[in-house]
């Protein structure tokens, strides 16, 4: 190999990653207004170092091409594999940027980052989120997958840089569903796949204490759909019913409640195993993580969401009924039996995540009430005393034990409303006119209606949330302020 022919590789090579670093540059400019503008400037910032590592091999490998005649053909091999590493990597991350949340999605955008960083137990988590062409919802728990598989050749001195970059997930949704906020309730799934990565030592472990039966693609099969169904039960424990809700109307109208079925979109198993088990079981198991939540002393609104929660169960088909000691019999009594011992882990695994029960009985009667006389429920008036008498004021509802943590910032006169709370009260009330008598017509205008004053409700939320988180800070730093400024 002649010089001149190095000096040909080395400038298109040169070509490449100068393209690719444009290409970083212009995405930072169209994320700067993103929500979730943390999180790509992060995996943005780590593609460019990346890049700028791949131009140093480039330059060095060339000049050990062009100056030992030795290591000729092994550095330009190099340089080769570095530029096909380097479009890898730089390939996913771009496919991440480009389809951003279209408009009504980014009233979620803030409350489900805050959820992925409670169930990681780390304030550094971010999430990304991709509207998708496909009807379906998908994570990539680890944008940084490829970047740690090329930093071994790219950059190894950055090994440890790499590793201990925080948390950054790739939350795929629906483009064609951008309006349906209350179904955006499954991305709970979605989160729970954190929890579930960052714990998957545990998983497993009691997957294989387990024992699970059949062959080597079965077992793999069964480790993914107990994944599936741990990240449903954890999803109940992050977002109260909602979860439940939005999984029946997204599973139900297209998957046969029978079928094992792969995901459709995005991160879906390459071999197309079937990684998800069939809805009915999915569904049904469900309604004992669901059930807690609608205490049967509650109020009227909780009584009356009961009363749709009974209805829904009734649109569930039963399972099919497996023939003692079969293969498929064996199959699922081994994995309710796996999921048995980790539900006892539940209240780990969801961390600061968790949606109290006593917040649902306490928030739902409140959002419901609200909603129903048109008003946007974003936040808990305190010490106002309602019309009626016999009726509590906002503030005077008990708080369970388990409702003291986690609670929203507040002031002396409000707090924000728990954005879950806006969902189950939302959805509730949508679903307990909807499974009435109401033609189709109707129920459309009051999906329509519920669904865009769920949303403003959730913007007006964190609004009311940041302002009170900045008006903390800024009194922080007035005391701050005065103490330094008082003589010691």
């Amino acid at each position: 190999m002649i010089k001149r022919e190095i000096a040909w590789i080395e400038r298109l090579a040169r070509q490449r990653v100068h393209g690719a670093s444009e290409r970083i540059e212009e995405m930072k400019r169209r994320s700067d207004e993103r929500d979730d503008v943390a999180g790509i400037r992060i995996l943005l910032r780590t593609m460019s170092l990346m890049t700028v590592q791949t131009e140093r091999l480039i330059k060095d490998e060339l000049w050990i091409a062009n100056n030992r005649s030795d290591r000729r053909v092994e550095s330009v091999a190099l340089v080769r594999n570095a530029v096909v590493q380097l479009e890898q990597i730089l390939g996913r991350g771009f496919e991440a940027l480009v389809s951003p949340p279209e408009r009504d999605f980014v009233a979620l955008v803030q409350p489900y980052i805050r959820l992925a960083r409670a169930v990681t137990d780390n304030p550094s988590t971010e999430l990304i989120f991709e509207s998708g062409e496909g009807f379906g919802y998908a994570t990539w728990p680890n944008v940084f997958e490829e970047i740690e598989q090329g930093v071994v050749l790219l950059a190894p001195n950055l090994d440890r840089a790499v590793t201990a970059l925080p948390p950054l997930g790739l939350v795929t949704y629906p483009a064609r569903a951008d309006h349906e906020t209350l179904m955006h309730a499954v991305i709970a799934h979605e989160v729970a796949h954190l929890s579930v990565r960052r714990n998957v030592g545990l998983i497993s472990d009691e997957f294989e204490r387990g024992r699970p039966p059949g062959d080597l693609s079965d077992v793999g099969r069964l480790f993914e759909w107990t994944q599936e169904l741990l990240c449903d039960m954890l999803a109940i424990r992050m977002i109260g019913p909602a979860f439940f809700f939005g999984l029946l109307e997204y599973l139900l109208p297209t998957h046969d409640p029978h079928d094992r079925w792969a995901a459709e979109i995005a991160q879906q198993d390459e071999d197309g195993e079937e990684t998800h088990p069939p809805p009915a079981w999915r569904l049904r198991r469900l309604m004992r993580e669901v059930a807690p939540f609608f205490h049967p002393r509650d109020n009227s609104y909780v009584a009356q969401g009961r009363g749709v929660y009974v209805s829904c169960q009734k649109l569930i088909p039963q399972p099919l009924p497996h023939t003692p000691g079969s293969k498929d019999a064996r199959e699922q009594q081994f994995v309710e039996s796996v999921l048995a011992e980790l539900r006892k882990r539940l209240g780990d695994l969801a961390g600061g995540a968790a949606y109290p029960r006593g917040r649902f009985r306490r928030d739902v009667p409140l959002v419901w009430e609200k909603l129903d006389a048109a008003i946007a429920p974003a936040e808990r008036v305190k010490h106002r005393r309602p019309r009626d008498a016999n009726r509590p004021a906002e503030s005077d509802v008990s708080r369970e034990s388990d409702d003291l943590h986690e609670n929203p910032p507040s002031t002396a006169w409000s707090e924000p409303m728990d954005w879950r709370s806006i969902m189950n009260g939302g959805y509730l009330r949508y679903l307990e006119h909807v499974l009435g008598n109401e033609s189709a017509a109707e129920a459309d205008a009051i999906r329509r209606e519920t669904n865009s004053m769920v949303r403003g409700s959730i913007e007006l939320s964190e609004l009311h949330r940041r302002m009170i988180e900045l008006s903390n800070q800024f009194d922080g730093l007035s005391v701050l302020q005065e103490r330094q400024a008082s003589p010691s």
